[in-house]
């Protein structure tokens, strides 16, 4: 019994069943705050070596706010999504903070600059995506942070906030949508020449301008003249009522 509990196969198997059933698309689904699958799985990461990486992969591979609040706990006990602790975090703690973040698949989040309004569980402080960029530069500046980040869901409540979330474009990133919640959706150029830079094998691009004031007919320009810089992209949506002011 001990050996079959050694073979890869069979502890997928059974972290699947603690997961959940699947998606449409064949994703497990994302393992919420509240679902009692949080603590089951964290359980089975501590079973034995063997199964600590297909525990993790359940945990961490649709993630929201509330999960980048537990990886962030990796790299200092006391940096929270809407702050930052005074001091860094060791190199172990960095490398251990990639062991996890390795895992990541999809990531959604609401990413708002400035003081929070709302339970900061659900949302992600601008402050920590500068920093970790930061963390990245010093400690490993040729290694993404997300290596295997696919889908990215985000929504944003200004320019600043916007280009905070440079630091999650990675190689393997497909699929980008963005939400601009308030304030003028500045920076949406300079956010695709960033994407044609760290995201080379990116293919649909979806912007949505909410309760944003409209883009300018300038912006509009600019993004035309950086869209040829995404070779792979097949599908771009830039979408409101009017685009030009």
């Amino acid at each position: 019994m001990e050996r079959a509990l050694q073979i890869l196969e069979i502890v997928e198997l059974i972290v699947g069943h603690v997961a959940g059933d699947p998606t449409e698309n064949g994703v497990p689904r994302r393992v919420d705050d509240k679902s009692p699958r949080l603590g089951q799985l964290e359980k089975l990461a501590r079973v034995a070596r063997a199964w600590w990486r297909p525990a993790v992969k359940g945990l961490y591979h649709d993630v929201n706010a509330f999960h980048v609040h537990r990886l962030l706990a990796i790299l200092h006990p006391d940096w929270k999504c809407d702050k930052t602790p005074d001091d860094m975090p060791t190199y172990m703690q960095w490398n251990r903070f990639l062991a996890y973040t390795r895992y990541v698949r999809l990531i959604t989040a609401y990413i708002q600059n400035g003081p929070y309004n709302q339970d900061p569980s659900f949302l992600c402080n601008a402050v920590v995506f500068e920093t970790l960029a930061v963390l990245q530069a010093r400690y490993s500046p040729t290694r993404s942070i997300f290596p295997n980040l696919e889908i990215l869901n985000l929504s944003v409540n200004d320019e600043s906030a916007l280009c905070s979330t440079v630091v999650l474009f990675q190689p393997k990133l497909r699929w980008f949508a963005c939400n601009f919640i308030e304030g003028t959706p500045r920076g949406i150029p300079k956010l695709l020449e960033a994407m044609a830079h760290r995201a080379s094998e990116i293919r649909h691009v979806s912007l949505a301008i909410i309760k944003s004031q409209a883009v300018s007919s300038s912006d509009v320009k600019q993004i035309g003249l950086a869209l040829p810089r995404l070779l792979q992209l097949k599908e771009f949506m830039l979408s409101k009522e009017s685009l030009c002011s």
